[in-house]
C-alpha cells in the first residue's frame, strides 16, 4: 500500500529495508500495526522524514558523534516520544545496499534470541505485535538501544531546560494551543 508519507509520519515506529520485486524498497510499519511499502531506498525516504520533521541531520550528526563517540549508525529523534536507533534488519545482496533500518525505542516490548537455526541471532518485538529480525550480536543490539536512550536523554534535556513549558505540551495533558 502506497501512502502520502506526510500522512503517517508520526506514527512511523520502524524503518525497514526491504527487497522487492521493484528492486530496493523501504517499509513503514506504524504504530497500529500497519504496514506501509515505499517504493524508493531508505536513504530517500529517511531524507523526506528529516525534511518533513525540519530536521538538520548534518548539525545533529556533528553534534552527536562526539557525544556518542561513533562516526556512523548514530541514532535520532523525531519527536519528544521517538528516537529511532539503527539496527541491521537484513543481510544485503549487493555491495552498498542498505542494511540498516530504524526503530524507534520507546516501541520495542521485547528482544531475545531467536532460535539456533534462524540467520537472524536476534528478534525485536514491537508493541504492535510486529516482529523483526535483526543481524546483529546481543551484545550489539543493546549497545545501540543504550545510546539512542542516552542520546534521547541528551537530545531532550537539552530543550527542556531552556523550554520547560514543552513537558506540559504532551498529547493529552489537556493543554490546548488553538484559541
Amino acid at each position: 500500500m502506497q501512502q502520502n508519507l506526510k500522512d503517517v509520519v508520526n506514527r512511523i515506529i520502524a524503518i525497514v529495508p526491504v527487497y522487492t520485486a521493484e528492486g530496493d524498497s523501504t517499509l513503514l510499519i506504524l504504530n497500529d500495526g500497519q504496514k506501509i511499502l515505499q517504493t524508493r531506498t531508505i536513504d530517500s525516504c529517511l531524507k523526506q522524514i528529516w525534511r518533513i520533521y525540519s530536521f538538520d541531520w548534518r548539525s545533529y550528526r556533528q553534534e552527536y558523534r562526539t557525544l556518542l563517540n561513533q562516526r556512523n549508525l548514530l541514532p535520532w529523534p523525531a519527536d519528544f516520544y521517538r528516537m529511532f536507533a539503527p539496527l541491521k534488519l537484513r543481510q544485503p545482496m549487493i555491495s552498498g545496499d542498505a542494511a540498516y533500518g530504524y526503530v524507534a525505542i520507546e516501541a520495542i516490548a521485547e528482544v531475545g534470541q531467536a532460535e539456533p537455526k534462524q540467520p537472524a541471532p536476534v528478534y525485536i518485538r514491537l508493541h504492535c505485535g510486529y516482529r523483526l529480525a535483526v543481524y546483529l550480536e546481543p551484545r550489539e543490539v543493546h549497545r545501540h538501544l543504550q545510546a539512542a536512550a542516552y542520546a534521547a536523554q541528551q537530545f531532550w534535556g537539552q530543550r527542556l531546560e531552556r523550554n520547560p513549558f514543552m513537558l506540559a505540551m504532551r498529547p493529552g495533558s489537556g493543554i490546548s494551543l488553538r484559541s
